[in-house]
């Protein structure tokens, strides 16, 4: 435990301390208090790396409710310090300053306008390295995929019909494998460039699997279980029923383009949206209370089960959203309408 608050509490000071120099050269209003706000944030993470629970809880209402003021006062702060500067501008006079440290602040200043290249880091060692995964597991056939997905819900179900007559080790290992297998459907489904359907179904498979995983892991109760799956399924199947339609009305649903099929089908577009969020565990289906259920069953040494759970848990609100943007959102691809081309 020492080791992984030693850990949150560097995570928030590096946080805290990059947060604040990025802030500091933001050219908008909302942009810095956006910021700031991870600042906060930031130190939070060093009060719950300090065992200062209650402080953070207090922290982080609060800077809620500084940064919702802030929100709305801002327009008004402006207007007065514009008319100020206006009618009593003084121009402060050039300092003199050290040579050495001129050079530092300037490639600090530099550096967070830059926003200290998280974005080309995070592609290039986050981003890119498990889409290249995803876009090698599209060579497996189809066909393939859906044998082995049969085989394995059933030697998971099997597990846990007897589970006492299995070896330990085989069921120590079989959450582990369950969740890889969550893992490396979601990021499949996540470099799908054909039928948004078959994504789709695999992200629900996903979900199946990281289910039987924590069953193999923890005894849930019959309660427990039709929490993490009503939502879900529900939902499952308004998202499937909404593609389905899509389907029907023009036979191309390919994720290698933007439909915008939301100009002609707006309501539609809205159901897929309220389906993958449900799916994605938002409070608007019981999935919302189910995955923080099977969270809580994942021992605090499972390193892998932690792994595996917090990657596919990222993944997947990345591949749901993928699908709704690709099929519903961009320009409408058919020329019946007035357009805004992207040269306009």
């Amino acid at each position: 435990m020492t080791g992984i608050r030693i850990a949150i509490g560097i995570v928030g000071i590096t946080t805290g301390v990059i947060a604040a120099y990025i802030t500091r050269v933001q050219s908008t209003v909302k942009t810095q208090i956006a910021y700031a706000s991870v600042v906060q944030i930031g130190l939070i993470f060093v009060e719950i790396a300090l065992g200062l629970h209650v402080l953070a809880l207090v922290h982080f209402s609060a800077n809620a409710f500084l940064r919702t003021w802030q929100l709305l006062v801002s327009p008004s702060v402006l207007s007065y310090l514009v008319h100020n500067q206006f009618y009593h501008f003084d121009p402060s006079a050039p300092k003199k300053v050290n040579t050495g440290f001129r050079k530092i602040s300037n490639s600090l200043y530099i550096l967070s306008v830059k926003e200290w290249n998280l974005d080309a880091m995070l592609f290039r060692y986050l981003w890119s390295p498990f889409k290249e995964i995803g876009r090698g597991l599209q060579g497996v056939s189809t066909k393939l995929t859906s044998v082995i997905l049969i085989v394995l819900m059933g030697i998971g179900v099997y597990a846990l019909v007897a589970k006492n007559s299995i070896p330990v080790f085989v069921t120590d290992i079989l959450p582990l494998v369950f969740s890889a297998t969550t893992l490396l459907l979601i990021l499949k489904a996540f470099a799908e460039r054909g039928d948004a359907r078959k994504a789709w179904l695999m992200i629900f498979a996903s979900q199946l699997f990281m289910l039987l995983a924590i069953l193999g892991n923890a005894d849930l109760g019959l309660k427990e279980i039709l929490i993490c799956l009503g939502g879900a399924s529900l939902s499952a199947i308004m998202g499937y029923a909404c593609l389905e339609r899509m389907h029907a009305i023009d036979s191309d649903i390919l994720l290698d383009k933007f439909h915008g099929y939301t100009f002609e089908q707006p309501v539609t577009g809205f159901i897929f949206l309220v389906s993958g969020l449900g799916l994605l565990g938002f409070p608007v289906t019981p999935t919302f209370i189910g995955i923080d259920l099977l969270f809580s069953h994942i021992g605090l040494k499972q390193y892998g089960l932690i792994v595996f759970a917090a990657l596919s848990f990222v993944f997947v609100e990345i591949a749901v959203l993928r699908i709704y943007s690709r099929v519903f959102m961009g320009q409408h691809k058919k020329p019946s309408h007035a357009i805004a081309y992207r040269s306009s």
